[in-house]
């Protein structure tokens, strides 16, 4: 024998164990009886069920009274696959006619805002091909006013990412020698063959007329060498790097258009000496790494004790 179907005035009447997971069972059990009692193309009145969920897993259906037919929605659908016939959303309708009213209500700032839109997201484009490949050293246009090294520094800027454009600038000029004042701790030979280190602080007479390559990172941060900048230069790599043409005679430290006096010389990560000779020095020398290690311990210790 069949068990009888559970009663719709009530979920206290169900035979259902009362369980948190039967609330769902018997919400659809009961919407799909009162869905088999209407023809989908129905037109008079319909008795809408209501569930209202209460605590624990009791649940209250309650038949509300007859709800008047509306002529601007659409009938319930056929049933549908698993045997639940579910209402259709309808759609507002509209006026015959209404279309250009509809569109004269659009807001004039609206246009111009999406106008604006288009028309930043093509300067975008445009700037981004402009820029291409040297994304490391971009600054927007606000920052024009000023050099790249003047607003950033470190791997803001460069962090030899541009020595492929120094070594194409001194194949360029057939040099066979180019002094290189590099950010960074690596050797720059591996990319650049003709580079010689270089601090632009300590220019030597031999470096009078010659071309120097200094990186943004050492002009105004690492190093303190502005005055490099008010002789002949080229900006390489979107300006991550300059190579400049030293003057036939260099002024001496302290004087004008000549580097910095030793009192206002600084290094880079203002380290009391140039790391970057020993880290050099452990590349091309990697046996003396027991010694290094032990001279710079002492050095840094003497240099803290002060």
């Amino acid at each position: 024998t069949k068990k009888p179907r559970p009663s719709f005035g009530s979920a206290r009447s169900s035979p259902y164990p009362r369980r948190p997971w039967n609330v769902g069972v018997r919400l659809v059990s009961r919407y799909q009886s009162w869905s088999e009692s209407q023809t989908p193309y129905s037109t008079g009145p319909r008795e809408m069920p209501r569930a209202i969920a209460i605590p624990g897993d009791q649940v209250d259906l309650t038949l509300v009274g007859p709800v008047p037919p509306r002529q601007d929605l659409e009938p319930l659908p056929a049933e549908e696959p698993g045997g639940l016939a579910l209402p259709s959303v309808a759609e507002p309708a509209i006026p015959e006619g209404s279309d250009d009213r509809v569109h004269r209500e659009v807001p004039s700032w609206a246009r111009g805002a999406g106008v604006l839109a288009g028309l930043l997201a093509a300067s975008s484009l445009l700037t981004a091909a402009r820029t291409y490949p040297n994304y490391f050293p971009f600054l927007n246009a606000l920052t024009w006013s000023h050099p790249v090294y003047w607003w950033a520094s470190d791997s803001n800027v460069d962090f030899n990412q541009a020595l492929p454009e120094v070594r194409k600038f001194a194949d360029q000029r057939g040099l066979k020698v180019l002094d290189l004042d590099a950010y960074g701790s690596n050797d720059p030979t591996v990319t650049v063959p003709q580079a010689r280190f270089w601090n632009c602080q300590l220019p030597t007479p031999d470096d009078a007329n010659q071309w120097v390559v200094v990186s943004s990172n050492m002009i105004m941060d690492g190093h303190n060498c502005t005055w490099l900048m008010q002789y002949p230069h080229e900006m390489l790599a979107g300006g991550s790097m300059w190579a400049v043409r030293l003057p036939p005679a260099i002024p001496p430290a302290g004087a004008a258009g000549g580097p910095p006096p030793p009192s206002e010389q600084r290094q880079l990560m203002r380290a009391p000496e140039d790391s970057r000779l020993f880290f050099l020095k452990l590349i091309q020398h990697p046996e003396q790494l027991p010694q290094a290690s032990a001279d710079m311990e002492a050095q840094m210790r003497k240099y803290f004790q002060k």
